[in-house]
């Protein structure tokens, strides 16, 4: 799926900078993803004047990690 916001825009189908389609920052906290992972993944990535091609999986990868630190885990379950 290609999701260049210029694509988007000469297709008319961007809703507005928050669609969930896009990586802006307001789409992923639309989408539900932790603060600590936006951070997290910002640090990653460094900054530089450079222009670079990030993969999505690099961003998904920081979301796991971050999640797997804060989402309760339950080991005792019971199956009715």
């Amino acid at each position: 799926m290609f999701v260049s916001r210029f694509h988007l825009n000469e297709c008319l189908i961007r809703r507005d900078w928050d669609d969930p389609r896009l990586y802006t920052l307001t789409a992923l906290r639309r989408r539900g993803f932790p603060p600590e992972a936006i951070n997290l993944f910002c640090a990653r990535i460094g900054v530089t004047m450079s222009q670079t091609v990030l993969h999505p999986d690099m961003l998904d990868a920081c979301v796991r990690e971050v999640l797997n630190v804060t989402a309760p885990r339950y080991e005792n379950q019971v199956y009715l």
